[in-house]
């Protein structure tokens, strides 16, 4: 581990702070108070149907959404986890591990324990895909990028700002593609990110007190 904390990992005041706000949005999301997520929904989009259209706005949205997608997500996982094994780098491929198979993991357990569903499905439904809190898009991209991140922090300045710009675009577009095509709630996307800062941090925590190394190879 190097002696410089990366940037994306929360320290323990913003920890509790994270999460005190993910608890009032869960005490929110169960009381159903959803006042705000309507005043934020305003002209993005209907809540009860996915949005319909067509046109590069739309299709970019669908693009975006797609980053964080489950299925990218494994894909993307098994590559970098495989790219560290194959490097023999065993104490950052455990960490990658931990931080997204272990944070999606959870979260997708999170799904399950609220079970309400998403905007647009109908209440009752069962699938865990189409549970709403917190966004499983906004937890998986997040997860990928910070773990991309810490494993990997850019040398220099200006390089660093560049890589910082491109993945909070990439997290923010996920997200705000998310809202945008009705699938969603806010308070579901900021929960996902949320959850993710949290779990990083925490995954970050445990492996430093382990002694285990994840900063640049």
């Amino acid at each position: 581990m190097t002696d410089e904390k990366p940037a994306i990992i929360l320290n323990g005041r913003n920890q509790f702070l994270a999460a005190a706000m993910f608890g009032l949005l869960a005490l929110a999301f169960l009381a159903d108070m959803h006042a705000i997520d309507r005043l934020l929904l305003a002209g993005l989009g209907d809540p009860g149907n996915v949005r319909q259209g067509s046109g590069i706005v739309h299709a970019s949205a669908w693009g975006l959404t797609m980053l964080g997608s489950p299925h990218f997500f494994v894909l993307a996982s098994a590559i970098l986890v495989g790219t560290l094994l194959a490097r023999r780098e065993i104490d950052r491929a455990i960490f990658a591990v931990l931080t997204l198979l272990g944070g999606a993991a959870l979260a997708y357990l999170t799904k399950t324990a609220f079970g309400i569903a998403k905007p647009h499905h109908l209440p009752g439904s069962e699938e865990i895909a189409a549970t709403s809190f917190p966004s499983g898009h906004a937890v998986l991209s997040l997860l990928l990028v910070s773990t991309l991140l810490v494993l990997w922090p850019s040398p220099g300045r200006i390089l660093q700002g560049a890589v910082w710009i491109l993945a909070a675009a990439i997290v923010l577009g996920v997200g705000v593609s998310r809202v945008f095509l009705g699938t969603h709630w806010p308070s579901d996307v900021l929960a996902g990110w949320l959850f993710a800062l949290l779990w990083i941090a925490a995954v970050h925590r445990g492996t430093s007190r382990l002694g285990r190394p994840v900063g640049q190879g």
